[in-house]
């Protein structure tokens, strides 16, 4: 493949598309370890236009391909047929 230093993993390809990238060969190392091994916990912060009426909450939802648009990632019920709860 391509040789990128410093690209580690993308993180939710069809979202986000965010990336994790290490500053050293020994961080770059342990880090493609722990994805590589499962044990990378994400947490995600967001931004909102406007003010939100609560000052914090939570979403929980699963995400989907978009059935309008099979390039693009969209929310789907919890429980429902596509959903893993």
């Amino acid at each position: 493949g391509v040789l990128r230093p410093g690209i580690v993993h993308r993180l939710d390809k069809g979202t986000s598309g965010l990336l994790v990238l290490a500053k050293c060969e020994v961080a770059h190392r342990a880090l493609c370890e722990q994805f590589k091994q499962r044990t990378v916990d994400r947490t995600y912060l967001s931004l909102a236009v406007g003010v939100p009426q609560a000052r914090t909450g939570r979403v929980e939802t699963n995400i989907d391909r978009d059935p309008g648009d099979r390039k693009r990632m969209a929310a789907c019920a919890l429980g429902g047929a596509r959903g893993r709860r």
